[in-house]
């Protein structure tokens, strides 16, 4: 067993268009419940970065759930009248899910932003074509960089203004001109140097070959092929009309029966196995620590082989 994030990085892209294209297009709110439940899990479980990441999507998702039924007034059943206009209910259930589908969207975003490194987009898209993917990692790379530098520069010149308390505003207009100016200046300088590195080492030569550390192995090829089916089974149910919902002019489920279980089983499973991952990774790991085995590392070679 391997962390989600340690797949081949063919499953993880395969994997986040596949809850993408499913979490955006179908409406039906227990799908968009379960993907939200699935990414939350994953990112407290991994750890995938700071705690008010969801804090601010919990934000934006109420803030949508309250506005939407002061701005749209369809629906049947009116909870109360704002200045004459009426809330309807289900017009708060639509705010409600489409909050939810934005959070889960935006956070699986971001947990898919810390997964695919710069490498893994090399590996998926150099072979197609490399130049767009020397590019497309230049500017992950240079741009956050260029932000560094331009923080750098700017503190330098805010701690010589320090001594100087009477600084007019066009002064430190002034100043940030010139802070941006060499933070251009020392962006050419460093892209300059990137391309001498690069032609020194044979990029654009023909007899230069391409290297990655990934390897696509049969447990990656079990994992896409689950993931297909689960995305084809709800992609397959949507458009016979299984998870069609109606929100207005009242709330009603149009679909229902088995066939509707049996896609909402198989988008729980999809939305679920990234944290199912995390789980079984670290029982893994706290089973092999509590055996006293040292070489973790030749545990997880074995594992992965």
């Amino acid at each position: 067993m391997v962390r989600f994030g340690d797949r081949h990085p063919a499953v993880t892209a395969l994997y986040y268009a596949a809850l993408a294209g499913t979490g955006m297009f179908i409406q039906h709110p227990a799908v968009q419940l379960t993907s939200l439940c699935g990414a939350l899990l994953f990112f407290f479980i991994s750890r995938s970065g700071r705690p008010s990441v969801p804090v601010s999507l919990g934000v934006l998702a109420l803030a949508m759930t309250l506005v939407n039924p002061l701005i749209s007034h369809r629906g049947s059943t009116v909870l109360l009248y704002v200045n004459d206009n009426p809330v309807t209910l289900e017009a708060l259930i639509w705010g409600a899910n489409s909050g939810v589908m934005a959070a889960s969207v935006l956070l699986w975003t971001y947990c898919f932003s810390r997964i695919m490194t710069v490498e893994k987009t090399l590996c998926l898209t150099g072979r197609i074509s490399p130049r767009i993917a020397a590019v497309g990692a230049s500017a992950v790379r240079f741009i956050p960089l260029f932000g560094r530098y331009y923080e750098d520069i700017s503190s330098i010149k805010r701690s010589g203004r320090a001594r100087d308390s009477d600084a007019s505003p066009a002064g430190r207009l002034k100043e940030s001109a010139e802070s941006f100016s060499a933070t251009v200046g020392l962006a050419l300088e460093t892209s300059v140097d990137a391309a001498d590195s690069m032609d020194a080492r044979g990029w654009g030569s023909p007899s230069r070959r391409r290297f990655d550390r990934f390897v696509f192995g049969w447990r990656d090829a079990a994992v896409m092929a689950a993931v297909a089916v689960c995305a084809g089974i709800c992609a397959a149910s949507a458009a016979c009309g299984a998870l069609d919902i109606a929100f207005y002019p009242v709330f009603s489920e149009g679909g229902g029966g088995p066939v509707t279980y049996i896609s909402l089983a198989a988008f729980a499973a999809l939305s679920l196995y990234p944290a199912a991952c995390e789980c079984a990774w670290l029982a893994m790991w706290r089973a092999r620590e509590r055996r006293g085995h040292a070489d973790f590392g030749e545990v997880f070679r074995r594992w992965n082989a």
